[in-house]
């Protein structure tokens, strides 16, 4: 059995099931200066955090800024979101996460 977010159906030879739909946040430290003001410019020269379980450097975000002409500098990937919410609390690093996770952590 796996969790993962995906964008399309799997290949029909597996069986899924939706368990929930989760909403994504830009988390930081407490104090992070971006959040003071938050903006486009900004928001892609920060240095990104991005959780992959294969270590790609590329996500769903990516894609959706080069859709735009737009990208951000991916400077560390992590395996989970655990990892990721400990990496934040203790950086300078901006991360796009699921928002439950984030409230719950208090990133």
């Amino acid at each position: 059995m796996a969790v993962l977010p995906i964008g399309a159906p799997p290949p029909p030879r597996f069986v899924y099931r939706l368990l929930l739909e989760e909403d994504f946040v830009v988390a930081m430290r407490a104090g992070h200066p971006l959040a003071r003001k938050p903006r486009r410019d900004t928001y892609l020269k920060a240095s990104h955090m991005l959780v992959s379980a294969i270590g790609d450097a590329h996500g769903v975000v990516d894609a959706k800024l080069a859709e735009m002409g737009l990208a951000r500098r991916v400077a560390l990937t992590v395996p989970n979101f655990t990892l990721a919410l400990a990496q934040l609390a203790e950086s300078n690093l901006v991360a796009t996460l699921p928002r439950h996770l984030v409230v719950r952590g208090r990133v």
